[in-house]
């Protein structure tokens, strides 16, 4: 059976991030705290400001293409290896990307997808 990794991206305000904090906190110290895979943005407008199209697009590529490289991946998005580092550097800030830095040989920044989906939930 293939088993699917999720990353749950929240909409959700301060208060309740900490609330919510302070919750698996205690089941940690009871020993029943279950390891969540999310990410909290305040506002669905700073989720919209990591979360663009392109670097949506470039999400499935690395998933998808897995590049050895930032420049690999500027080629196959055909895209400017500037912009490739913007867009990768403000993903790995929100916690969607890793990168693995090599340093044997050629120094190359390999950036990594460890989820097969996003699911988005919106606190009300």
């Amino acid at each position: 059976m293939i088993r699917i990794k999720n990353v749950t991206v929240k909409v959700q305000d301060m208060e309740d991030f900490f609330d919510d904090f302070e919750k698996d906190f205690e089941k940690m110290k009871k020993g029943s705290f279950e390891k969540k895979e999310h990410i909290a943005f305040e506002t669905l407008g700073l989720l919209k400001q990591y979360l663009t199209p392109e670097r949506i697009k470039l999400l499935r590529m690395i998933k998808t293409k897995k590049p050895k490289s930032l420049y690999e991946l500027a080629r196959i998005a055909k895209r400017p290896l500037k912009s490739i580092n913007r867009d990768v550097a403000v993903l790995k800030e929100a916690g969607l990307v890793e990168v693995k830095k090599n340093i044997v040989g050629r120094p190359r920044t390999k950036p990594m997808v460890n989820y097969d989906r996003i699911n988005i939930a919106i606190e009300i």
